[in-house]
């Protein structure tokens, strides 16, 4: 009987395993909505104030990829601090100067992550990110950081004034002097 109680957490830990995926427009950030392969991989140089101005159209929840949303951008920026959130992802606040907006490599270990085409670029991204686990060491590079433009709803602390951040990261890489 002891062996039961002792099975019991562990299948209880495998069940949830990978479960942890975003629930803000979750197909949206993982790139499984019915628009992905309308996204564009290669990314349009541009930079944090850039985007932080862009004119974009207000999203909810429910809203389908907007067409903003279609491209990805490029930019070098640094990075201020990060978290790993509850859902697996890291959450990280950028900046270049004094413009900041939040970027968001989501976990490749979510179930619905492997419904994306884009499974790979998620892993890259992340396994270049997680090479900088020291946070101190990591303010004092510059990085290359692409991302597809995401809208959030409501915004979070970090964001770019109009909302957006860069969700999914599709590249994370270190600018060399």
């Amino acid at each position: 009987m002891k062996q039961f109680f002792f099975l019991l957490p562990a299948c209880a830990l495998l069940a949830f395993a990978g479960d942890h995926c975003p629930t803000v427009r979750s197909q949206v950030k993982l790139l499984t909505d019915k628009d992905a392969d309308k996204v564009t991989t290669e990314a349009k140089r541009s930079n944090i104030a850039e985007l932080g101005d862009m004119k974009v159209d207000n999203a909810t929840n429910d809203s389908p990829r907007l067409k903003q949303e279609r491209q990805s951008y490029g930019l070098e920026c640094n990075v201020a601090r990060y978290t790993k959130e509850p859902d697996g992802s890291y959450r990280a606040i950028i900046y270049s100067g004094r413009d900041s907006m939040a970027i968001e490599l989501v976990d490749p270990n979510c179930a619905d992550a492997y419904k994306s085409k884009f499974l790979s670029y998620f892993k890259n991204a992340r396994t270049k990110f997680e090479q900088f686990k020291d946070k101190e060491d990591m303010k004092k590079k510059r990085f290359f950081i692409s991302g597809v433009l995401f809208v959030n709803p409501s915004g979070r602390p970090g964001d770019a004034p109009n909302h957006v951040s860069l969700c999914p990261v599709l590249k994370f890489g270190i600018m060399e002097h």
